[in-house]
């Protein structure tokens, strides 16, 4: 950001001429950071997450004249702040879900004339397209640290040896973590759940029948019976970052009466198992 603001910056100076102009924009502790300032100000200039000129501007959404109206109700002390800088203009970075990308505060014309409908509108324009290229960097540098987390944590799964399941995005079918692509179609394997291949020690799963809101049913080999079983295992909002990956069980008692039931409708209960609710997660 800080090389977009530079460049943007240039051209707004050859275009308008400003006294002074100043880009903030968010940064990684939500507070507004300088990101170019004309007359070579401290790079410590902040807008605080807390400041009543971001609340007044998020309202407003459009390029806003300074000194503001009395009913503007902003703090002496941010409007002493401003007129320190020789701010005379205030255009709002506004993202797309309505909050501050940033702010570009503008000082007088360099031929003291007053900025025209005109130039607000450009200065708009800009400011729009910026908050746009500031939301791309800012998921592009998310997702880059979500990645690098997960490469970490699957290391350290690799190094207590946690043979985590991997399954096909095409069929399904389940694989321990060492394999890479599927037997069937040779498609590359994804990790879709932190759960180990074999639940509990008994449990080892097979192929993912389907998978809803509340969670995913696989099937599964009763390692002590050698019998298929259907387990259903619940689902978290994203993958790594679980506390607990439960089980779904039945109860004893749930089972002997399931049991009673005979019909080509419903599925055999026979064997009930302890309810798992066992973090998997290695020592970080």
């Amino acid at each position: 950001m800080p090389e977009l603001s530079q460049l943007v910056s240039k051209e707004v100076e050859a275009a308008l001429h400003p006294e002074r102009l100043y880009v903030f924009y968010r940064g990684e502790k939500r507070d507004l950071q300088l990101g170019y300032s004309s007359g070579g100000q401290s790079h410590n200039l902040r807008i605080t997450e807390e400041s009543e000129l971001l609340r007044l501007m998020e309202r407003e959404r459009s390029a806003q004249d300074f000194p503001l109206p009395p009913e503007s109700s902003l703090s002496e002390d941010e409007s002493a702040w401003l007129t320190g800088l020789g701010i005379n203009l205030i255009v709002p970075m506004s993202g797309t879900d309505g909050r501050l990308a940033g702010l570009l505060l503008l000082g007088e014309k360099k031929s003291e004339e007053p900025y025209t409908q005109n130039d607000r509108k450009l200065l708009e324009a800009i400011t729009a397209q910026m908050a746009v290229v500031y939301e791309n960097v800012w998921l592009k540098e998310q997702a880059a640290k979500e990645q690098k987390i997960k490469h970490e944590v699957l290391a350290r799964f690799e190094e207590q040896q946690i043979n985590l399941v991997k399954e096909c995005p095409a069929c399904g079918a389940c694989y321990d973590s060492a394999s890479e692509v599927c037997a069937k179609d040779q498609r590359e394997l994804t990790l879709s759940l932190p759960v180990e291949r074999t639940i509990d020690q008994k449990y080892r799963l097979e192929q993912m029948i389907g998978k809803g809101g509340m969670g995913a049913v696989y099937e599964a080999t009763d390692l002590r019976l050698t019998r298929q079983v259907a387990l259903k295992i619940m689902l978290g909002n994203m993958v790594l970052t679980l506390p607990v990956l439960p089980c779904r069980i039945l109860s004893l008692r749930v089972c002997q009466l399931m049991s009673c039931f005979f019909s080509a409708a419903i599925s055999p209960v026979r064997n009930p198992v302890r309810n798992i609710n066992r973090a998997i997660f290695p020592t970080l």
